[in-house]
């Protein structure tokens, strides 16, 4: 397609006990950054001769890319696997490394509160994850022994799923995965991993029509107020339907609550799609209080609903139009590529024709639809699933700065909330606890359907 000599290596190493507690979630983070530095002095010869190496940490592992120029990229690969099977923690570099990671996490106060709000939401949907005091509270026991003897168990049990895209014969890129398989097993030891352990990470359900978590930040003047409202699971038509109301009011939002009310500059809406599940999501930043950030949000919400009834076939159309050219948009960069292949396969939905199965259902939607989709998910407070972050600057504000918040709602919009029972978050683990879980979303296209036939050896290596 693009007819250039680069090719996009990447492989997903997945281990049970990679986010097992925090704990192991430090450790995995360290041995991924100790090795990346380990690696810089070799890397910086591969990066003049056009090829590009990562290493990084996530919530089942690590990912390894190697991307650029194809003709040596195989000899790269060997000596990362070679260093990878053999390599040796150093004490000073690890030394300095967790000096940089502990003032990272204990820097997370001094993030801008629309930032903060984004991480206190994700905490509280996703089924398990540690928060930044929980990783912090571990880091005494971070020491160099304990990453010593976590590297062999990471890889004791090990997954391996690779993505080879671009200037490569499917026999080489064949040839690519079995020698990284091969070299974890005979110079690791490393084992198969169960597939009851391959659990991958959960949204929780809200069931309640409003929920509110609420936090305090004494370093900047600013709040924040970020909102979800739940969607349900990911679909073809569920995920045209949300993109293409976000494309009806993504220009509003901006002149409503940014240019007109002049809330705050940081003023934002877009879709949310996160382990499965759907929602939309709205972020204000502002001096002004989250309370009342919040009920503007909801005024626009309500006044919606005579903009989508009065808006023409014309201009409905021209809104799916626009959406549909923004999704068949071919990428102008292999990266991009790369990226939505990759995207496909380490979400498990191994649907590489997305753009094309989705602009169809796009195209078959109509404005009832839309105005129906948007009353039951968004609108009505009756069957909405909604969740609000606030973040509450505690600094003195001058007098001209703290005069405009609350006092300026009119009745009518301080009447959209109070139809609603709030149920206030006191504590984290009481609320997820509390609640269902989505389930995992099947893949669109079973993996099984993409096996060449007559090729034994490549179902061989798969089960590998």
């Amino acid at each position: 397609e693009f007819l250039l000599p680069k090719n996009y290596i990447n492989i997903e190493l997945t281990s049970p006990i990679a986010y097992f507690d925090p704990h192991h979630a430090n450790l995995t983070y360290m041995f991924s950054a100790v090795f990346m530095d380990e690696l810089n002095e070799y890397l910086y010869d591969a990066e003049l001769a056009g090829i590009d190496c990562s290493l990084y940490a996530t919530f089942s592992g690590v990912i390894l890319t190697v991307s650029g120029y194809s003709d040596k990229q195989r000899e790269v690969l060997d000596k990362i696997m070679d260093k990878l099977t053999s390599f040796n923690v150093d004490a000073v570099r690890f030394q300095r490394l967790k000096e940089r990671f502990t003032k990272d996490l204990k820097n997370f106060e001094c993030e801008q509160p629309h930032h903060q709000s984004k991480i206190y939401a994700r905490n509280l949907l996703y089924e398990k994850i540690w928060n930044f005091d929980e990783l912090i509270d571990v880091l005494p026991d971070l020491s160099i022994e304990a990453l010593k003897n976590f590297i062999p168990t990471f890889f004791g049990s090990i997954h391996v799923e690779c993505l080879v895209y671009g200037n490569c014969t499917a026999s080489l890129a064949l040839s690519l995965y079995t020698s990284v398989v091969d070299k974890l097993k005979n110079d690791l030891n490393a084992k198969c991993v169960l597939p009851s352990q391959m659990t991958r990470m959960r949204e929780v359900e809200l069931t309640d029509s409003y929920s509110l978590y609420v936090r305090t930040n004494s370093i900047h003047k600013s709040s924040s107020i970020y909102n979800i409202y739940q969607c349900g699971m990911q679909s073809t038509k569920q995920n045209m339907l949300l993109e293409l109301f976000c494309q009806i009011i993504d220009e509003r939002v901006f002149t409503q609550l940014r240019t007109k009310e002049q809330l705050g500059y940081i003023v934002g809406s877009g879709v949310r799609s996160s382990n499965g599940t759907l929602g939309i999501a709205f972020t204000v930043q502002s001096d002004k209080k989250p309370e009342f950030l919040d009920k503007r949000i909801e005024n626009f919400i309500h006044d919606m609903a005579g903009t989508l009834e009065a808006m023409d076939k014309t201009e409905f159309n021209q809104h799916v139009e626009a959406l549909a050219k923004n999704i068949l948009e071919k990428p102008k960069r292999m990266s991009q590529r790369n990226s939505k292949y990759w995207s496909e396969i380490w979400n498990k939905q191994f649907n590489f024709d997305r753009d094309e199965v989705e602009v169809a259902c796009l195209k078959s939607l109509c404005k009832d639809d839309v105005i129906s989709f948007y009353t039951h998910h968004i609108a009505s407070t009756e069957s909405r699933k909604k969740l609000s972050c606030h973040v509450v600057s505690t600094c003195e504000k001058d007098a001209e700065e703290s005069s405009t918040d609350v006092n300026e709602l009119s009745a009518e919009d301080s009447s959209l909330l109070k139809s609603t029972e709030t149920h206030l978050i006191t504590n984290v683990a009481s609320f997820k606890a509390s609640l269902p879980l989505f389930p995992l979303l099947q893949p669109f296209v079973h993996p099984e359907v993409f096996k060449r036939p007559n090729s034994s050896k490549s179902a061989d290596v798969a089960e590998s």
